[in-house]
This record gives structure tokens, C-alpha cells and sequence, in this order.
């Protein structure tokens, strides 16, 4: 488990509807799409947010040695 996974982060804008959806970092890390309450579908590139999330763990690590 990252150092992150239990934060929460809001995502962007429901593209149908404008809402804005809340959800944890190890949540979006295992899930490649959710349904918004509009019933759009959106989609998370989670290879790359996970890919994001591992620079600053690192650099994070580097900083508290």
C-alpha cells in the first residue's frame, strides 16, 4: 500500500453533467472506470496516475532519508 492510497482526490468535472466526484487514490489505482449519478461513464487512465503517484512516493522517500 502507497503512502497515498487512503487520500481522497477530487477527479475532473463529469463531462455530461459538471458534478465532481471524490475518490481514493487506491480506489482509482484498481478501477479503469465509474458511473457518474447522471449515469455517464468515466473512464481513469489509473496506469498513469498510479505511474504519477509512485514519482512522488519516491521522491518523498528520498526526502525523509
Amino acid at each position: 500500500m502507497g503512502a497515498f492510497d487512503n487520500q481522497e482526490i477530487t477527479l475532473p468535472a463529469c463531462p455530461k453533467c459538471g458534478t465532481k466526484t471524490k475518490k481514493k487514490i487506491a480506489w482509482l489505482k484498481s478501477n479503469k472506470s465509474f458511473t457518474c449519478r447522471c449515469g455517464a461513464t468515466i473512464n481513469v487512465n489509473s496506469s498513469q496516475l498510479t505511474s504519477e503517484i509512485r514519482k512522488v512516493e519516491d521522491k518523498l522517500k528520498k526526502l525523509f532519508k
